[in-house]
C-alpha cells in the first residue's frame, strides 16, 4: 500500500504544481482534459500497482478474494482438505503398515525357509549321510568278514589236506614197514633154512638172500637220502658193460630159478660218466623187477646206445605180463607202489623203481616206462656221455 501511495505522489508531482490561488500544470489543453488525463494516469498506475501486488502474493490475494467472494465455500474446502489430509494420512499409515507387514511376512518366510532347510538337513540329509556311512562300513565289514572267511576256509582246506597227507604218510609208513619186514623175513627164512642143511648150492642161496636183503635196505635208506638231497655222487667215466655185467651177477640166481634168458647187448666201448655203485643198483632194481613180472623161460634184454643229443641211453626190456598204460606214469611213485602191492598187482615194496627215478635224476638224466598188459615192459634211462 505504501508503494501505491508513493507512486501516486510521484504522478501527482509530475502533472501538477500547486501555486497560491490556482492549479498549474505542464500538460497542454483545458483543465477538464488535464483532469481526465490525470485521472486516467492515476487509475492506470493504481491498476498497475494492484497487478504488481497480486503478482507478488497471488495465493493470499486469491484466497482472500475467494474468502471475500464466497465464505461458505472456503469453509467447505477447508473441511474437504482436512478430510483429504486425514485420508492421505490414513492411506500413508495403512501403506506403511502394509509395507511393515510385507517386510515382516518376508522375514517370516525367509526364516521359515531357513528353518525348513535346517529341518531338511537335520532330519533328511544327515540321516541319509549317516545311513550311507553305515552302509559303507557294513559293506566294508562284510567284505572283510568274507575275506577272512575265505582265508579261514583256505586255511581249513590246507589243514585238511595236510592232515590227509599226514594220515596218508602215516598209513604209508605202516604199510611200507609191514612189506619191508615181510620181504626181509622171506630172505632171512632162506638164510636160516639153507644154513642148517647141507645142499650143494646152500652157500650161493645164502649169499643171494643176503644180497637181496642188502638191496632192500639200500633202497629204503637211499630213497630218503635222495629226497633230502643228502647223497653225494662219485661220478667217473667208465664203460657201461662192466656195470651191467656186475648187476646181472647179483640177480643171476633169480633168472636161473625161472629159466629166464638174459641177453646183454651193451657195446664194450660205450662209456658214460656216472656213480658206479648207484647205477649198478639201478640196473639191479630194473632187472629184479623184470624177473618178478616175467614168466618162466621168458626173456630179458639189456642194451645201450648213444642218443642224437649225445647222452647215453640204457634199456631194460622183458616179455612179461606188463602193466597197464595208464600206470606207466605213476609206477615210480612209492605211494602208488604201496597201493599196487595191496591190490596184488606188485610183488615187492616198489621202492626199487622209486630209487631208480631219484638216482637217475640226481645224475641229470631221465627214466621212462613203456608197457601194456601181456606185452612186456621197456624201461629207458639216460646218462651223460663222456663228452658231456
Amino acid at each position: 500500500m505504501s508503494k501505491i501511495l508513493k507512486t501516486w505522489a510521484q504522478v501527482k508531482s509530475f502533472t501538477m504544481r500547486t501555486e497560491p490561488g490556482r492549479v498549474q500544470t505542464d500538460l497542454p489543453g483545458s483543465v477538464e482534459v488535464q483532469r481526465r488525463i490525470i485521472l486516467l494516469i492515476g487509475i492506470t498506475v493504481l491498476l498497475w500497482a494492484i497487478g504488481a501486488r497480486l503478482q507478488a502474493s497471488p495465493p493470499v490475494e486469491k484466497e482472500n478474494n475467494h474468502h471475500r467472494q464466497s465464505p461458505p465455500s472456503s469453509v467447505h474446502s477447508i473441511e474437504s482438505n482436512k478430510k483429504i489430509q486425514e485420508m492421505e494420512a490414513a492411506f500413508n499409515t495403512a501403506k506403511k503398515e502394509l509395507e511393515q507387514q510385507k517386510h515382516a511376512s518376508e522375514r517370516e518366510l525367509k526364516e521359515t525357509k531357513i528353518w525348513g532347510l535346517r529341518i531338511f538337513i537335520t532330519f533328511i540329509i544327515i540321516p541319509i549321510l549317516l545311513l550311507i556311512s553305515a552302509y559303507r562300513k557294513i559293506k566294508a565289514s562284510n567284505q572283510l568278514l568274507s575275506s577272512q572267511k575265505m582265508e579261514i576256509q583256505q586255511q581249513a582246506d590246507e589243514l585238511k589236506n595236510m592232515n590227509e597227507k599226514l594220515m596218508e604218510l602215516s598209513r604209508f609208513k605202516l604199510e611200507m614197514t609191514g612189506m619191508i619186514v615181510h620181504d626181509l623175513k622171506n630172505y632171512l627164512n632162506a638164510v636160516i633154512y639153507y644154513s642148517q642143511e647141507s645142499f650143494e648150492d646152500s652157500m650161493e642161496i645164502i649169499n643171494f638172500s643176503g644180497r637181496q636183503m642188502m638191496n632192500e635196505v639200500t633202497n629204503i635208506l637211499d630213497v630218503y637220502k635222495f629226497e633230502e638231497a643228502a647223497v653225494n655222487l662219485h661220478k667217473t667215466v667208465q664203460p657201461l658193460s662192466r656195470t651191467t655185467n656186475r648187476a646181472y651177477k647179483q640177480i643171476r640166481f633169480l633168472t636161473e630159478a625161472k629159466s629166464i634168458n638174459v641177453s646183454d647187448h651193451t657195446p664194450p666201448e660205450l662209456e658214460a660218466e656216472y656213480d658206479q655203485d648207484i647205477i649198478e643198483q639201478v640196473i639191479v632194481n630194473l632187472m629184479t623187477n623184470a624177473v618178478k613180472y616175467t614168466n618162466e623161460k621168458g626173456r630179458i634184454k639189456i642194451s645201450a646206445q648213444t642218443t642224437p643229443t649225445g647222452s647215453v641211453q640204457v634199456t631194460v626190456s622183458d616179455n612179461g605180463s606188463g602193466i597197464p598204460k595208464n600206470k606207466c606214469a605213476v609206477i615210480f611213485d612209492r605211494f602208488q607202489q604201496v597201493e599196487a602191492r595191496k591190490s596184488g598187482e606188485a610183488k615187492s615194496t616198489g621202492l626199487g623203481l622209486t630209487y631208480c627215478k631219484l638216482a637217475i635224476e640226481a645224475h641229470g638224466g631221465t627214466i621212462t616206462a613203456d608197457s601194456d598188459v601181456d606185452k612186456g615192459s621197456v624201461f629207458h634211462f639216460t646218462l651223460p656221455s663222456r663228452q658231456t
